[in-house]
């Protein structure tokens, strides 16, 4: 018998794949509220689920990456905006989102039977049935961003790599100030991408955090690991809601995901820093 979980992802009508909101932000590196802005300025109409629930599939993924890529990168305002993506989107979007099923659910059956896994191991493993799993990797039901991340982590992957489309441009290389700009949410911190992270198993990110800002809500991930380098400035880190570390220039701190961690700059002077992230 199939779990609510799986039920409610497994259709049969082409294996439509939805995300919700939080998925979504993840995915394109923002914060839930900022596609709710989005969604109030007319830029994009979410669709809802039967709870009344934002979801958003392949095609509104990339409708949102056009949003953020025309606003963080480009400077356009809401005007210039929905000019634009009243002109391309009807054109692009359907052909890319065949594109992003038949590369996500390849890709999956692809690291299983490269990696000599079976798919009672695997489902085993991620905490789902064998027969769901056979469904995602043919094409036949639809994933949440936590099975799909927990897969990824197995195969030791980045979330990212089953459904980012690749282009052509040279991504080694990222020079000073041409790393791609995130969203946090958070006031007074600014982060910036110093690798594509979509084959890569960790993130490398700079930090550059006011004073008296930072994350003051402790939280964590399923797995991986941290590692906090300063190049300025101090940086107090909280573990566990019961262990204050201070992290001054030239110093690191390296802990597991799954602890519970939060942090700011508790100095008189902007901090710098460098973050990596791992995923397994």
């Amino acid at each position: 018998m199939l779990s609510e979980l799986e039920t409610q992802y497994n259709e049969q009508d082409g294996a439509k794949i939805v995300f919700n909101i939080s998925d979504v932000a993840k995915i394109i590196g923002v914060v839930p509220a900022t596609i709710r802005n989005w969604e109030n300025a007319g830029l994009i109409a979410s669709k809802r689920n039967e709870s009344n629930y934002r979801v958003f599939d392949f095609n509104d993924i990339e409708i949102l990456r056009k949003i953020k890529e025309y606003s963080s990168q480009k400077n356009m305002n809401i005007s210039m905006i929905k000019n634009l993506l009243s002109k391309d989107i009807t054109v692009i979007f359907p052909e890319n989102e065949k594109y992003y099923k038949e590369f996500y659910h390849a890709m999956l059956k692809s690291y299983r039977e490269d990696g000599g896994y079976t798919l009672e191991e695997v489902s085993k493993a991620v905490g789902i049935s064998p027969s769901y799993l056979s469904r995602i990797e043919n094409g036949k039901a639809g994933i949440t961003f936590e099975v799909l991340s927990k897969l990824a982590g197995y195969y030791g992957e980045s979330t990212v790599r089953f459904f980012d489309v690749k282009d052509d441009e040279d991504r080694e290389l990222v020079k000073r100030g041409k790393g791609t700009e995130l969203e946090t949410g958070l006031d007074g911190v600014t982060i910036q991408s110093l690798i594509d992270g979509r084959e890569n198993t960790f993130e490398a990110v700079r930090f550059v955090v006011k004073p008296g800002c930072g994350d003051f809500k402790a939280h964590s991930h399923n797995s991986g690991e941290e590692f906090i380098h300063v190049l300025s400035g101090v940086l107090s880190v909280m573990l566990d809601d019961s262990k204050e570390f201070i992290v001054k220039m030239g110093d690191s701190i390296h802990f597991k995901s799954a602890r519970y961690h939060k942090w700011h700059n508790p100095g008189k002077k902007s901090t710098e820093l460098l973050w990596v992230h791992s995923y397994i």
